[in-house]
């Protein structure tokens, strides 16, 4: 199943409910998973904080000491699961993703929501759905 137009130029639509997070420019898109760079658009300044906490926790996995660093990262995973728990979809579709990650220079990486996938997985291949933005 092919949800995107795989060329260099492709950038998918990320939103939480209704609103337009940004777009993401697709470095690699893979059957079920994308990565590329996030670009915000106004909407994002709405969820401005959880991503930003992130980038926080990041830098201090990033600087942490040896005998910090598994406390670090546990924290920084864990602002992973509340930008999850906004429920984004991308595309006109509004397909559900699940595992994203960004880092402090906006590159993301997002797999299919798994109960998606599954949901959708008796339906037919015929016409995939092209969802770029």
């Amino acid at each position: 199943m092919s949800l995107v137009n795989q060329s260099s130029e492709s950038a998918l639509v990320l939103r939480c409910g209704q609103e337009l997070l940004g777009t993401v420019k697709l470095e690699i898109g893979l059957p079920q998973e994308f990565v590329g760079v996030f670009t915000p658009s106004s909407d994002f300044e709405h969820y401005r904080a959880i991503f930003e906490r992130v980038f926080v926790l990041e830098r201090e996995v990033q600087e942490s000491s040896e005998s910090n660093y598994q406390s670090a990262w546990h924290e920084w995973h864990e602002s992973l699961g509340a930008i999850d728990r906004l429920g984004l979809t991308f595309g006109d579709s509004a397909i559900p993703i699940e595992d994203f990650e960004i880092d402090l220079n906006w590159r993301v990486t997002f797999r299919l929501a798994l109960w998606w996938l599954a949901a959708t997985e008796g339906e037919s291949n015929s016409a995939p759905a092209k969802q770029t933005a």
